[in-house]
């Protein structure tokens, strides 16, 4: 694992919002966390998504499938201003980013107001531009793929580095139940566009801009919050070995502590199902199905402190720097292959070495997740081909597995 050097912040100036450091800093724990994939066991998309059932004569799950919705309480106050929208075009200099939008081919009108001047700003980190709402609404959709390649490289760009995911195939279905007006689910098509098997949305931003009425705006807040998660069920019956169920989930304690109730279970005559939220630890138990409360002025827990607190019973906020979690990964870690077992951390790697998500093994090939940064995405359990199938885009996705040493 090798050393990397941290980006360059930007450092406040005039107008910039303070969310827009927030989601600077929030982007940089995940730009830190790059691998040596040569010292790991990276396996590929197809070895997971076409991995046996590694069911056991004890493992007898049952499944239902829920959609979950942000509920009024996590939402910010309706009175916050949103902040402006900020592009930040790293290490690119006033006539790059010049020539770049003139490359563009745009409208004059609409060139002009992204050209002005007085929007812009030169920082450390490159150059900033705060364009219009009206201007973001209106770029092609050529120009929009265009400018968005530089953009969501940088995870300063909190909304690119981060897009909206929704496979292909369940569009129609969302924007039928989204509550997202005609008019708002046009601008939705207008703005977004697919790869590979996913429908990307990057203008979250824009939408907090040009929806004026609170209920709508918070309708659209769930719309796009919507999450397909797993109920899962573990089936207890007679012929139950338990003693496997307990070692199974013996790490974080949770497997000795259910034996009693277990063996009980075990004791009637048809048996009984439980969820296997009681088998987990404290952190993921309390967390599971839920939505992160807003919190004004903190930074929002992602996949990464997610899945690195996963056994904690007191979370530990130090997972919120990259460097930590690097540093802990290097000396309390192991890879692993493709034979995953309960508490295993799974970590995705875009072809440029890139980590862009974690989470953390359970059974049966599913994983415990947080799919963003947002406190837009709740903690759910999802099959793990499922989770990869929101991450794969055009761009080879490769997985690596961590263990923790003994």
């Amino acid at each position: 694992m090798r050393t990397l050097k941290k980006k360059k912040t930007v450092p406040h100036s005039g107008k910039i919002d303070w969310r827009y450091f927030l989601f600077f800093f929030l982007g940089i724990l995940v730009t830190l966390i790059f691998f040596n994939l040569s010292k790991g066991n990276p396996a590929s998309l197809k070895s997971i998504i076409e991995k046996p059932d590694s069911t056991t004569n004890w493992q007898k799950w049952e499944y239902t499938t829920i959609k979950l919705e942000r509920p009024d309480d996590t939402f910010p106050p309706t009175d916050i201003k949103p902040p402006d929208i900020l592009w930040l075009f790293e290490q690119k200099t006033p006539r790059d980013v010049e020539q770049l939008i003139k490359s563009c081919n745009l409208d004059p009108i609409l060139e002009k107001s992204l050209l002005d001047k007085t929007r812009w700003k030169t920082e450390p980190a490159g150059t900033i531009i705060s364009p219009t709402p009206e201007a973001v609404r209106d770029l092609p959709l050529e120009a929009r793929q265009k400018i968005y390649s530089i953009l969501k490289k940088n995870p300063a760009n909190f909304f690119h580095f981060n897009p909206f995911r929704l496979p292909v195939k369940e569009l129609d279905e969302w924007l039928a139940n989204s509550r997202l007006s005609p008019e708002n689910q046009r601008i939705f098509h207008q703005v977004s566009w697919k790869e590979g098997n996913v429908f990307l949305f990057y203008d979250y931003q824009l939408f907090e801009h040009i929806v004026k009425n609170p209920q709508e705006k918070k309708d659209v807040a769930k719309a796009l919050s919507q999450i397909p998660a797993l109920l899962m069920n573990l089936k207890i019956t007679p012929h139950t070995d338990i003693d496997a169920v307990v070692k199974y989930f013996k790490k974080g304690g949770s497997g000795p502590e259910m034996r009693s109730f277990l063996e009980s279970l075990k004791k009637l005559p048809n048996g009984r199902s439980i969820s296997v939220s009681f088998l987990l630890p404290t952190f993921a138990r309390l967390r599971l199905y839920t939505y992160p409360k807003f919190e004004q002025g903190k930074r929002p827990y992602d996949c990464f402190y997610s899945a690195m607190n996963f056994f904690n019973n007191t979370p530990d906020d130090r997972f919120l720097d990259g460097d930590y979690i690097q540093q802990v990964l290097h000396s309390q870690y192991y890879n692993v292959g493709t034979n995953y077992t309960y508490g295993d951390l799974i970590m995705l790697i875009e072809d440029d070495n890139k980590a862009i998500h974690m989470c953390v093994y359970i059974a049966d090939n599913v994983v415990f997740t947080k799919n963003g940064a947002q406190d837009l995405q709740p903690w759910v359990l999802i099959k793990l081909p499922d989770m990869l199938k929101i991450y794969q885009t055009d761009k080879p996705l490769k997985i690596v597995a961590y263990r923790k040493r003994d």
